[in-house]
């Protein structure tokens, strides 16, 4: 059987069923607001009916306007300063002549108990904000329309008219209120969607049907309500043969795919008789002469993410431009509900997660405490001489893990604000990568496994960060270490291919799960992070390694064939040009390090023991220390030794280390010194604003001996 269908879109309905009556001089809108860019907002949004939109500021200039003119609509905000909306209101209602004026509340808050206090305040309806403009217009219209019939009318009428207008909107507000606390009572999305369909039953619908996601499998739902003859609202999924509405059905992709809600009339409806199966008996289908069916979209993130259905079965039954206003603002409300509770399931998702990476934190930062503690004890309790050197290089390996540990959380933090540098160079890939290997060998070695290496037989040139590439690849040789059993291999391969170099790296570990394989890169992301596995890390290794890998411009994929079936992370980095090339060359022939010949040092550090451990590093690299632990003593100490480098550090107690370079600055006997800042801080603000101070360079502790030497090599050829 063929059903006709009668289709009215939404820009039909506020065209045809909402116009404005012709013959009628404009009339007047009053807006409150106490924020002059939504005034500005609403009158863009209003002045579409052709209307006088007057804007007030306030509830006392409200109070004089309304003594000079009348409204057909008064939009009120509710939380103004001094007076506020309900005051505002209530004094509007003792006046005669207004106290029959439409007032509609705008207000983020919509509980009962404010609800409740709006309506003896004298309030006909609630507008939550930000509002949706084609709700607020179609509000908008029909007292407008009712503010035009009162030109017309005799005042007994129009009062008659202007209640019944206001006991109805008061009976859509309690249905609404009823609605919100409905969906507010929902804690997850799953429980919204599974009581969405019984909220229009009975009053906007004889049947309601929710329709979900249906693209997306995992997250479809359908649910179907209805009124019993008994006057009970039950509910009931909806079964696949639904698909065979195929004239419902497209109506319901036309409404996913335009966002606006579609009328019609005439076309089948399936009906659940009892649950499980649909039925299409007679009386329980519309037909030609059954209703009217009213389909809005559900919008989650900005897209049309499923709709409801609202099914009129009577022949005389029809939806009139209020009604379909009220509909369209609970479709509203439940998007706004669907959108708070995955919101908020990614908060309880982020806030698990985190508590999770607080926890692995802690755990990772005993476990090299640990050893630490235990290697002091043992020096301090021996005196075997290869015990002692065991024991320092216990100390040594675990502080590196620790800087690792601390490097990789500031660099995370800095790559998510956007504050991360990269200080790129024409460099040789194979000295990063060797330098990479040498931070990862000891694990490598000590867990047993052995690793394979096949790099290019030409030298490749990378414009990169030397630092950044080799903890690209000394974090993807430690996890490949950490999560291979003991006895693993381990193999890196690289070649050229079309201007990239493609290095991949692969391990015979404990794999990665295929529904892992997407999430992989995602902040605080473990592999495995049972309690067993105490080389888990922190789950932000690959998020830095992915990072750093795109701000020099390449990719990484990772594949795995499942648990137990190792792993491999292919890496491809753009290389330079033949041109770039030699030049680097040329470059890199040219430089030689020399070795500093000695120099007087002064190092500032409120930490003495801090300031004592460099200090002695110094000399026995050859070069002549003074200490001082404060600013003053610093300043003091400088103006007779005369030193040629200055290792400050900034946090000092009274005077700053900025505060404490700028002085040292005012001294001329000083002004060949050069200023070298230590310090917990690296980001570029930080180190900008050494600079300003007047500090030559800029290091984070903990102060890396290889870095320093290199600089006072630097600063020796520069300054013999």
């Amino acid at each position: 059987m063929n059903y006709p269908a009668l289709e009215i879109s939404s820009e039909q309905w506020l065209r045809d069923e909402g116009t404005i009556l012709p013959g009628h001089d404009p009339v007047n809108i009053l807006v409150v607001d106490d924020l002059p860019e939504k005034l500005l907002a609403y009158e863009v949004i209003l002045q579409e009916l052709g209307q006088n939109v007057v804007k007030v500021r306030s509830g006392e200039e409200a109070l004089r306007v309304v003594l000079r003119q009348e409204f057909a609509v008064i939009l009120l905000d509710v939380n103004m300063p001094g007076m506020d909306g309900f005051e505002t209101a209530s004094l509007i209602r003792k006046r005669k002549k207004s106290a029959h004026t439409p007032i509609i509340f705008l207000t983020a808050f919509t509980d009962e108990i404010r609800m409740a206090q709006g309506y003896a305040s004298g309030a006909v309806d609630y507008l939550p904000t930000p509002v949706v403009p084609e709700i607020l217009q179609a509000k908008v219209k029909v007292f407008i329309e009712l503010s035009q019939m009162r030109s017309k009318a005799a005042l007994q009428a129009e009062e008659r008219a202007m209640r019944t207008a206001a006991e109805e909107s008061a009976r859509r507000s309690d249905f609404l209120v009823r609605a919100s606390g409905i969906l507010a009572r929902s804690p997850n999305q799953e429980e919204i969607l599974s009581v969405i369909a019984k909220i229009p039953v009975p009053y906007l619908a004889d049947v309601s049907m929710l329709w979900f996601n249906k693209k997306e499998p995992h997250h479809s739902q359908m649910e179907q309500a209805w009124i019993t003859p008994e006057k009970e609202v039950c509910s009931a999924p909806v079964p696949s043969s639904f698909a065979a509405f195929s004239e419902l059905e497209k109506a319901i992709q036309k409404v996913l795919t335009t966002n606006q809600f579609q009328l019609l009339s005439h076309i089948p409806m399936p009906v659940i008789s009892s649950p499980g199966r649909v039925s299409c008996a007679e009386g329980e289908v519309l037909s030609s002469t059954q209703g009217v069916v009213l389909i809005l979209p559900l919008t989650l993130r900005a897209e049309t993410s499923g709709v409801l259905i609202l099914t009129r079965r009577s022949a005389r039954a029809k939806y009139e431009p209020g009604e379909i206003s009220l509909a369209s603002d609970l479709a509203s409300r439940i998007s706004i509900a669907l959108e708070n509770t995955t919101l908020m399931e990614k908060i309880r998702d982020a806030d698990q997660r985190k508590d999770e990476f607080l926890a692995m934190l802690a755990h990772e930062l005993r476990n090299p405490l640990a050893p630490i503690h235990n290697a002091l004890h043992i020096m301090k309790l021996t005196k075997d001489a290869d015990i002692r050197r065991q024991s320092e290089e216990t100390i040594e390996r675990q502080l590196k893990h620790m800087v690792h540990l601390v490097d990789d959380l500031t660099d995370i933090s800095r790559i998510t604000q956007g504050k991360i540098e990269l200080r790129k160079e024409k460099m040789q890939f194979k000295d990063a990568f060797d330098h990479a290997v040498e931070t990862a060998q000891p694990l490598i070695t000590q867990r047993g496994h052995t690793l394979t290496i096949a790099l290019p037989d030409e030298a490749v040139w990378l414009e990169a960060d030397p630092a950044r590439i080799s903890q690209i690849f000394s974090n993807l040789l430690n996890n490949a270490a950490k999560y291979t059993d003991n006895g693993g291999h381990i193999k890196v391969k690289a070649q050229l291919d079309a201007g990239w170099l493609v290095i991949s790296i692969s391990d015979d570990g404990i794999g990665i799960a295929t529904h892992m394989l997407p999430r992989i890169f995602d902040m605080f992301s473990q592999v495995d992070s049972s309690l067993e596995r105490t080389q888990g890390g922190l789950g932000i290794g690959l998020t830095l390694v992915k990072s750093l890998v795109e701000m020099h411009g390449g990719t990484i994929n990772a594949h795995s064939d499942g648990l137990k079936k190792g792993s491999e992370f292919t890496i491809c980095l753009p290389v330079v040009s033949a041109l770039e090339k030699e030049s680097a060359e040329n470059t890199d022939k040219a430089t030689h390090e020399e070795l500093p010949s000695s120099l007087r040092m002064l190092v500032v550090d409120d930490n003495e023991a801090s300031a004592k451990t460099i200090g002695w590093m110094m000399e026995l690299l050859g070069q002549e220390v003074r200490t001082a632990y404060n600013g003053r003593d610093a300043i003091e100490i400088a103006r007779t030794y005369h030193p040629q480098v200055i290792l400050l550090d900034i946090g000092l107690p009274g005077m700053n280390g900025y505060e404490v370079c700028k002085a040292m600055h005012s001294d001329p006997s000083l002004k060949n010194s050069v200023f070298i800042a230590q310090t917990g801080w690296g980001q570029s603000e930080h180190r900008q604003r050494s600079k300003e101070a007047g500090f030559d360079h800029h290091l984070v502790k903990p102060i890396d001996l290889k870095v320093l030497e290199e600089l006072l090599s630097k600063i020796t050829q520069t300054n013999p």
